[in-house]
């Protein structure tokens, strides 16, 4: 018995969760263009164009799955006169490049962010 690749297989993308929300998938194709580049959460709302109430429960989604990382920045809100900030890049693990090589799919074109 021979089995078939799914439809829609890229090679490469085995590793990826079962599913991933456009929300997030706009996140990570933002994070995979500057990969060296540490965003905040208000910074990818606008980037992009995902809801405030819904940019922290996709971030942390990613970083549950070890597709994002993320760590306070070091400052004293007094000084700077606005609460410290989280910020966010592409996780470092095999997830993130394995998935790099399936962002040809479909589901990652219609994301377009």
């Amino acid at each position: 018995m021979v089995l078939s690749r799914p439809r829609g297989y890229t090679p490469g993308m085995t590793d990826l969760p079962q599913k991933l929300s456009l929300n997030a998938l706009r996140v990570l194709l933002v994070m995979l263009a500057a990969p060296e580049t540490a965003r905040y959460a208000l910074e990818l709302t606008v980037t992009c164009e995902i809801g405030v109430g819904s940019i922290y429960a996709t971030l942390g989604g990613l970083e549950d799955q070890g597709l994002v990382t993320s760590r306070m920045e070091e400052i004293d809100p007094v000084t700077k006169g606005r609460p410290t900030r989280r910020y966010y890049r592409k996780g470092s693990g095999r997830k993130v490049h394995s998935f790099k090589g399936g962002m040809k799919s479909p589901a990652a074109r219609r994301a377009g962010c």
